[in-house]
């Protein structure tokens, strides 16, 4: 993929093609208690600093008491040595650099940053532009979560210095010399921000968790009709970041979401047995609670598409598709799941 030098850089060229074998990380079943186990052993042994994975996949390690995969991993998560450097992907505008304080270290999702791209300035071919964007607007977001916070809100070559502001009992560092109504043009390939370290990345490995908002306004259902997406960047939460002339709304976060929970409520997280001919669940039977349920009917990458207008991060970054290699993370350090 990397050879049609049609794809944004999310990380240097040189280190890129380095690491060009990119190999795609799984680890559904995953507990939080596990979460400890893994480490970047395995950069040695698939012999990469590049990895990536999750995007719309389910995963349960967001809450020490969810066994089953409950939430829905919007983003792809893309691995590399702590601190390393991030490249603004196109020729576009950082709209936003943020950080929420956390009471405890290693929770929270560290520094977030946030871009606009106009779709002239994309690297997409014309069938790429038909299926993904969305002609009625003439712009993309792109997100990203778990930078480190001290190396990005503080980067010189684009002007930015770390301020801290507080409402409603909550304290945030924020680089106010970025906004939506007051953007900083940047270049392709300059510096947007830095990898964390596991602080800042809920106590888990350095990586990139990267949200691609096409901003499509309309899809189409399985029956073809059309029906309104709704964004998680809406105009409303744009317009009230760092609106200090509107200090009752002002907001000093633009949403950029990294999984969703509504699984989580579920009342048939249990096992029955089942008709081994059929499948079907065996009448008056008892649920077995040795064992764990491995997947949620309730979780759709699709429904999160259609309404919210997410896509995946790789039909720009290109660095994963079908034909990437992937394995386990729990076989690979030989943990037991359940």
């Amino acid at each position: 993929m990397l050879g049609t030098q049609n794809y944004g850089l999310l990380y240097s060229e040189e280190f890129t093609k380095n690491n060009i074998q990119a190999y795609n990380f799984e680890m559904n079943r995953l507990t939080q208690e596990l979460l400890p186990s893994i480490n970047k052993d395995f950069f040695g042994h698939y012999k990469s600093e590049l990895f990536t994975g999750g995007y719309g996949t389910s995963r349960s390690f967001y809450s020490e008491k969810v066994k089953t995969p409950s939430f829905l991993h919007w983003g792809e998560d893309y691995l590399a040595p702590d601190f390393q450097p991030v490249l603004m992907p196109f020729d576009g505008e950082l709209i936003g650099v943020y950080e929420i304080e956390q009471k405890r270290e290693f929770e929270g999702v560290g520094t977030v940053a946030l871009i606009k791209v106009k779709h002239d300035k994309l690297n997409l071919t014309p069938r790429e532009r038909e299926i993904y964007l969305d002609p009625s607007v003439d712009y993309v977001y792109i997100g990203y979560i778990h930078l480190d916070g001290a190396k990005t809100l503080n980067n010189s070559e684009l002007g930015l210095s770390s301020q801290q502001y507080s409402k409603s009992g909550k304290n945030y560092f924020v680089a106010p010399q970025a906004s939506p109504k007051n953007p900083i043009s940047v270049n392709k390939n300059q510096i947007i921000g830095f990898l964390g370290n596991n602080a800042s990345n809920g106590g888990w490995m350095s990586h990139a968790h990267v949200n691609f908002y096409a901003r499509i306004k309309k899809s189409t259902t399985e029956n073809y009709f059309t029906k309104d997406t709704r964004t998680d960047i809406s105009d409303k939460r744009l317009k009230d970041y760092l609106n200090f002339s509107d200090q009752k709304n002002v907001n000093y976060i633009i949403h950029n979401i990294g999984v969703f929970g509504n699984a989580l409520n579920s009342k048939n997280d249990v096992v029955y047995p089942v008709d081994p001919k059929t499948g079907e669940k065996i009448k008056n039977s008892k649920a077995i609670e040795s064992e764990i349920l491995y997947y949620k009917k309730s979780l759709s990458k699709y429904e999160q598409e259609v309404k919210r207008g997410y896509s995946d991060p790789n039909i720009i970054f290109k660095l994963r598709d079908q034909r990437t290699l992937s394995f386990s993370v729990d076989d690979t350090f030989n943990i037991k799941t359940q």
